[in-house]
């Protein structure tokens, strides 16, 4: 018994090692189409539910996906409308590995289709090019996760056998109407403790397919499955601001939601189920020991979740709302930091995605900073210019954080199996985090100069003002193409990158008639040379800040070019 229990646990084990062997090497095969389709994401709730429908079917794990969402949500880089409409989306891709599982695992002689599968990819870990590699550990997690399905059914046809497990499988059944909440309770805490959806539901289908639990009691399971999927995104949420914790919570409503108008016509849908089988010739599935119970289990799988998104997708601005209601709180309440719960997404692509959006956001915050440096510089009142000044240290300390928390996933990044793209892409945007550091440096510095300048009662003229001005109107621009080169569409690149060449030409030609026009004062009154020499050391600050955030952008561009 404790054997057949190991040997149980063990199939488990190896068909979540098959499918995170398969998604981790399908990502890196999709590269940069992962983060593509990623970035439709923002569109409409149509375009959200197909990308991230998508982006599931491809990662094969609807866990990874909605803590993505949740991270992104908490990060500020979609809103609670787009992310619910992500999550439902998620919940449609996932059923792709039930059609795997019947497709592959059950419908053929595993055994016929695991080994030679082994045997022709083996040798492509062996080849130079990283996508024959990436496509041998595809096929790998693929056989490792058909040969688990064997020794599951195995597995499940011996412990069918056993008196105490049909025992206890007749307790679960002899509930009458309670049996289903019964196995939907079941399936929802199976998945929490083995935290994958799709691992109960290859299990539902091994049990239903082998005669161990009626057709309806496998639906009831599926459910259930459903249910226990959203505990990651939850516990994950724990860790981000109030609307991170309404995206998680938004997942559990939804397939809840499901559940409560399911379970109770699930005798209806089981028919339906069954008529829709007989209907291409099938043998129903209502009949235990039916050959077509594995393909109906994954075609109400399917169905389900896109019959409960078509009903509920009508309802997101209403979700939101009731969410808003549920979890009060600023819908951007302040964070400790601007990345907090951006280490959530642990896959290698996504989290390279991630790591790039995080990189964008300090761009946005980096040029909020300099418009902050700009307004402390022109405030007249004391009190209002203190409480200024107060604020951009206050500013520069978050963004400290952020860069510390940005470096830190860029490390774990590098601990993982990236692609070659990928480790370049990580290179890439380490530099740029180091030019972003003595980016915000400047700004501090710049705030301590326009400090001292008020402080000694220094005022500079409307020339010197005028000329300040053009200094931080190109910062902000150069801030601004840097973050459009993350966020915004390739097309516009070239534009862009054109904008800067001409911006830099300007700045150092303008840097030079400063020197000229300031430097040598013929007036030596002591307040205009305390004047003088304030302005050249802000003038100086300043212009290295703009040419700094320029190298940014071209950086920016450069990495876009690179990698798309």
């Amino acid at each position: 018994m404790i054997v057949q229990i190991l040997i149980l646990l063990g199939a488990v084990g190896l068909f979540l090692f098959g499918m995170k062997t398969m998604s981790e090497a399908l990502q890196k095969l999709s590269g940069h189409r992962l983060r593509n389709m990623l970035t439709t994401m923002a569109g409409s709730p149509v375009r959200g539910i197909v990308a991230s429908t998508a982006i599931t079917a491809l990662v094969q794990s609807s866990s990874a996906v909605t803590v993505m969402i949740v991270s992104f949500v908490n990060a500020g880089m979609l809103h609670l409308t787009q992310a619910i409409a992500m999550v439902m989306g998620a919940n449609i891709g996932t059923t792709v590995t039930a059609w795997l599982v019947v497709l592959f695992g059950i419908s053929f002689d595993i055994d016929l289709a695991a080994v030679p599968l082994i045997a022709f990819a083996a040798p492509l870990l062996l080849l130079r090019s990283e996508r024959l590699r990436n496509l041998g550990n595809t096929l790998i997690g693929l056989a490792l996760m058909l040969l688990a399905i064997h020794i599951l059914r195995d597995a499940v046809t011996h412990f069918s056998t056993l008196s105490s497990f049909e025992n206890y499988i007749t307790l679960l059944r002899g509930h009458g109407h309670w049996s289903p909440l019964l196995f939907v309770l079941a399936g929802a805490a199976m998945t929490a403790v083995l935290q994958s959806s799709s691992a109960t539901t290859a299990l539902a289908i091994i049990l239903c397919s082998t005669g161990v639990i009626p057709f309806k009691c496998a639906m009831a399971l599926i459910l259930g499955d459903n249910v226990g999927t959203t505990l990651t995104a939850n516990i994950a949420a724990t860790m981000t601001n109030t609307d991170g914790k309404r995206a998680a919570l938004s997942h559990l409503l939804f397939n809840l939601v499901g559940v409560l108008w399911a379970l109770p016509l699930l005798a209806v849908l089981a028919r339906g189920i069954a008529s829709l089988v007989a209907a291409f010739g099938g043998v129903s599935p209502l009949f235990n020991g039916s050959p077509s119970q594995a393909v109906a289990l994954a075609l109400f799988h399917t169905l389900f979740n896109v019959v409960n998104t078509l009903l509920l997708a009508g309802f997101i601005p209403q979700a939101a709302h009731a969410l808003d209601r549920l979890i009060p709180g600023d819908r951007h309440a302040k964070r400790t930091s601007p990345l907090e719960g951006s280490a959530l997404v642990s896959t290698s692509e996504m989290g390279l995605y991630q790591a790039r959006e995080n990189l964008a956001l300090c761009m946005k915050r980096g040029g909020e900073l300099t418009a902050r440096v700009k307004t402390y510089f022109g405030e007249v009142n004391a009190d209002n210019a203190q409480e200024l000044f107060l604020l951009v240290r206050q500013r520069s300390d978050e963004e400290q954080t952020a860069y510390k928390q940005l470096e830190q996933q860029l490390a774990r990044l590098t601990q993982q199996e990236l692609s070659q793209e990928g480790r370049l892409l990580v290179q890439a945007m380490n530099q740029l985090l180091t030019q972003l550091r003595a980016a915000t440096w400047l700004s501090v510095t710049a705030a301590q100069v326009i400090r001292r300048k008020k402080e000694r009662n220094i005022w500079f003229t409307q020339p010197m003002r005028e000329d300040l001005g053009v200094y931080f109107s190109i910062i902000q621009e150069a801030y601004f193409i840097t973050h459009n080169n993350l966020t915004s569409d390739r097309e516009g690149l070239p534009q862009r990158e054109d904008r800067r060449i001409r911006m830099q030409a300007f700045l150092e030609e303008f840097s030079v008639s400063l020197e000229e026009k300031y430097l040598n004062p013929d007036d030596e009154q002591e307040t205009h040379y305390q004047a003088a020499v304030i302005f050249a050391e802000l003038t100086s600050c300043i212009g290295r800040l703009a040419m700094c955030v320029l190298k940014i952008a071209e950086g920016t561009a450069q990495l876009e070019q690179d990698h798309q």
